[in-house]
């Protein structure tokens, strides 16, 4: 699910999310996404105009070349093979941006890589917390590795918690 708010400050809490967005993130214009941390976009964030041309292709390439089979396949894969067509390029890092399309690095939205997702978890500086965020219009929280876990005072999401969504954070501490 992604909680896609004006600002910091309003968000689902991170057991029921996978994404916490900053208030810079209503700077993005036209369309575009991350840079995965391997070699395909991912899906994570898109903004686009009705009708676009490009959305349209990934829908069409979404039906012609459906495959249950492989992992990411509707997803990174999928926007990567239509991205190259679209910008006429083999390899993602030959170009960024192209007719309208840009793509923004992965720190964008994926701060921490996913193998050091405990990094949430540990206690951090707030001056080395703000050096990690410094690039970031949201932080990809890696649910799938960290459920179950709770931030305890002063890690690293707790620190996004209590900053950015004082409300919720304060609801979560009472119940969970």
């Amino acid at each position: 699910m992604l909680a896609a708010w004006p600002s910091f400050g309003k968000k689902v809490a991170p057991i029921w999310t996978q994404i916490l967005l900053s208030s810079k993130i209503l700077k993005i214009s036209q369309m575009q996404w991350v840079c995965s941390l391997y070699i395909h976009l991912t899906e994570l964030f898109l903004k686009f105009r009705p009708q676009n041309k490009f959305i349209e292709l990934c829908m069409k390439d979404f039906v012609g070349q459906y495959s249950y089979w492989f992992y990411g396949h509707q997803g990174p894969q999928l926007l990567t093979r239509v991205f190259k067509k679209w910008c006429s390029i083999r390899r993602l890092r030959d170009k960024n941006s192209c007719r309208g399309v840009n793509v923004l690095p992965k720190e964008a939205f994926y701060p921490v890589d996913w193998q050091d997702w405990r990094k949430y978890f540990q206690v951090i500086e707030p001056t080395e917390m703000g050096k990690v965020l410094k690039h970031s219009y949201g932080v990809h929280l890696w649910n799938k590795k960290s459920q179950g876990q709770s931030p305890e005072v002063g890690t690293f999401l707790e620190q996004l918690q209590d900053k950015h969504c004082p409300t919720t954070n304060r609801i979560m501490k009472m119940y969970v």
